[in-house]
């Protein structure tokens, strides 16, 4: 499957940068200097996206070092919104107006729910 978004947190966003766009990687398994350069099969393979609250510690699971790839969403999606028995416009009601109050009063509300699809595996 072909990956073509990486989505970074704002602490390693030049590092992001720079991995799909040099030309040899000079690094061995353990980030120690090699003596010969290394095509990058990375390069220009990525768009970048960088969301600042991927570190926000007051979200669960956040982290200032993951890093995230996405597949190509025309292939397949990242994630999948469902419906509550599939109706995808919002419920739109009159609402009885407050006394001593004029005009009109509504209330919307539409039932949803969103999860993140797990990777393809293939069998």
């Amino acid at each position: 499957m072909r990956s073509t978004r990486l989505l970074v947190p704002v602490e390693v966003e030049t590092d992001a940068q720079v991995l799909p766009g040099i030309a040899q990687i000079q690094l061995d398994g353990s980030w120690a200097r090699t003596r010969f350069p290394v095509d990058n099969p990375h390069r220009g393979t990525y768009g970048l996206s960088v969301a600042p609250h991927l570190s926000d510690t007051l979200h669960t699971g956040s982290s200032a070092k993951a890093w995230y790839l996405f597949a190509d969403p025309t292939l397949v999606a990242a994630f999948e919104i469902v419906f509550l028995n599939g109706k995808q416009q919002p419920t739109i009601e009159r609402t009885p107006t407050p006394a001593n109050t004029l005009g009109v009063s509504w209330a919307a509300y539409i039932d949803f729910g969103l999860r993140a699809r797990g990777p393809v595996r293939k069998k």
